[in-house]
């Protein structure tokens, strides 16, 4: 029988954190989760409200639509808006303003900042070793994209039962509408207006 000095690789950390068990992780998944859509969701409806005011629609960029505090509220941010009527916008003629207000949520909220600054966080954690932040900025890179594909298909090919609000006051405010069919439902291709 031949001996050999070879020894049961030891599991290594892979970080310098500790070992996470399932009670824990879950727990710091749910704070995570809520905490994640929370930051993207804010960053989405101030952008509506910032540009709005850039856009002399807004005297105050920070009043946003804080809905009557109650655990829905707090929990999902239900009923909290951007606080911008675009019905007095399309009213003056000015429904490429409303447009882009609409469009900034999705644009510059998700698409150009929670969006890079995820994956920037995301891998800073990584390199770092900080598993549970990494977690963290992989899961509002998921609430950044989701947000991202709420608006374009999700609402573009919806009806327009959310009149005036963003993917609707988009394709109003920069003329772009959907070909119907002869039943009235929405096609999926657009077409300029004249």
């Amino acid at each position: 029988m031949i001996r050999t000095n070879f020894k049961r690789p030891q599991r290594q950390q892979c970080s310098s954190e500790p070992e996470w068990k399932w009670p824990a992780f879950l727990g710091l998944l749910i704070v995570q989760l809520w905490a994640a859509h929370a930051c993207v969701f804010f960053a989405h409806e101030f952008a509506h409200s910032f540009m709005a005011w850039i856009l002399g629609w807004k005297s105050n960029p920070l009043a946003l639509n804080y809905a009557h505090p109650t655990l829905t509220v707090l929990l999902i941010q239900l009923g909290i808006d951007q606080n911008v009527d675009e019905l007095p916008i399309f009213a003056s003629h000015h429904g490429a303003q409303a447009a882009i207000i609409s469009a900034a949520g999705a644009v510059v909220g998700n698409a150009l900042l929670t969006y890079p600054l995820s994956r920037w966080g995301y891998k800073r954690a990584r390199n770092a070793g900080k598993r549970g932040w990494a977690m963290f900025w992989y899961w509002v890179c998921v609430a950044s994209v989701g947000n991202l594909i709420d608006y374009v298909p999700i609402r573009t090919f919806t009806d327009a039962t959310d009149l005036y609000q963003d993917m609707y006051a988009v394709e109003r405010g920069f003329g772009w509408y959907c070909v119907r069919d002869p039943d009235g439902n929405r096609s999926r291709v657009f077409h300029f207006s004249h």
